[in-house]
């Protein structure tokens, strides 16, 4: 779902909150796009879970099993962002996403030592991936919501308010679009 759910939710790019859409149809529609961000974050997590519980000693798995919790904290807080039009909820939505994977990096930390030769080129690839996303998410991702919930503007929950392709529109929206629709997504 994460490679089927993601991409898909791509071609119906918009503002959820302030539903601002990209174009009209029917993946544009902020209910459809947050249920399938939804399922395939989700499943990412439960990947993550699955993948590594092999590979992390049994101190660390407490971390690992509590990511998948955590994730569907974060989307009920995704999902009252949406209803409640407010970005004040995503906030902690993306601070849980947070939290979630300093978990999966503490995991992988306190088991290091014990990571079997052969996985630890995948492990250090997921500690420096997981890192710079955190990173993004404190320098861009956080503050631009943050703004976003002092200036917020009320729309309507189940329509675009705007269809518009403008640059000043997206201009805020690029990067993390960019990063999460491509290469979060595979």
């Amino acid at each position: 779902p994460i490679l089927t759910g993601k991409p898909f939710e791509d071609g119906g790019v918009k503002q959820d909150v302030e539903r601002v859409c990209f174009s009209d149809w029917l993946l544009s529609m902020p209910v459809v796009g947050k249920s399938l961000s939804t399922v395939g974050e989700m499943c990412l997590v439960m990947a993550w879970v699955i993948i590594y519980r092999g590979v992390i000693a049994k101190r660390g798995r407490v971390l690992l099993y509590a990511m998948v919790p955590l994730a569907a904290v974060a989307q009920v807080f995704g999902w009252t962002a949406l209803s409640n039009r407010s970005y004040f909820y995503t906030i902690f939505e993306k601070s849980i996403l947070l939290l979630t994977i300093a978990f999966f990096i503490v995991a992988c930390g306190v088991s290091y030592s014990s990571i079997r030769t052969n996985w630890l080129p995948l492990v250090r690839r997921a500690i420096v991936a997981t890192l710079l996303f955190s990173l993004y998410l404190v320098a861009y991702d956080l503050p631009m919501y943050y703004f976003r919930w002092r200036d917020h503007r009320v729309t309507h929950e189940f329509s675009c308010e705007t269809i518009s392709m403008a640059w000043q529109e997206w201009a805020t929206d690029i990067i993390w679009m960019t990063v999460y629709f491509t290469l979060a997504s595979w």
